[in-house]
């Protein structure tokens, strides 16, 4: 399962490595150290890949919206049960160019 920007403004954090999602605890910053990509693996499963991704439970997910010169930061809150993915909030920090913490709200 793969999660997507709409364009190249809208990106995802991902660990570098096969672009998959970067998956967050509460409190952790998202900011322009992280690693950036229009879109990343959320989910897989394959005989045919070099590695098997997958994750349960309560989430966050870092995204990037690229406005003008700025970026705004902001997460998305996951809940994965089974096959069934939830979002459950999410926030954007609109001052540009500063980093918000994932669960932060003000």
């Amino acid at each position: 399962m793969l999660i997507s920007g709409t364009s190249n403004e809208n990106q995802i954090a991902v660990t570098g490595n096969y672009n998959v999602v970067n998956l967050l605890g509460l409190d952790n910053t998202v900011d322009s150290n992280r690693t950036w990509t229009q879109g990343g693996t959320l989910m897989s499963s394959s005989v045919v890949a070099p590695f098997s991704y997958n994750f349960s439970g309560n989430k966050y997910i870092g995204v990037r919206i690229k406005n003008g010169q700025l970026d705004n930061f902001g997460w998305i809150y996951l809940n994965k049960t089974g096959y069934k993915i939830t979002i459950i909030s999410y926030a954007i920090n609109l001052s540009g160019n500063n980093a918000i913490s994932t669960g932060q709200i003000e």
